[in-house]
């Protein structure tokens, strides 16, 4: 996913629902400087961490300038590492 979203450094709102997205790998989001909503509803996405939602200018362990993120309809596993999530 990360070659298709090179070249959107003006996106600010996103939807990737329903396409059956699994897995965030770090960084993904990352050439997407203005991205404030994404939405992740209704994919296959289990676990993931902070890392794939970085923004340029965001340090690990922060949360990140998202002002609204979607991820219902995903069977989510709750621990540790998702906890950044509120």
């Amino acid at each position: 996913m990360l070659i298709i979203l090179q070249g959107l450094a003006n996106v600010w709102k996103l939807v990737l629902q329903k396409c059956h997205i699994h897995i965030i790998e770090p960084a993904t989001f990352s050439h997407l400087p203005k991205l404030r909503e994404l939405h992740m509803e209704d994919n296959d996405l289990v676990q993931f961490s902070i890392t794939g939602f970085l923004l340029p200018g965001a340090l690990p362990g922060t949360q990140p300038p998202l002002q609204m993120l979607g991820l219902h309809g995903n069977p989510l596993h709750c621990n540790k590492d998702i906890c950044w999530i509120r």
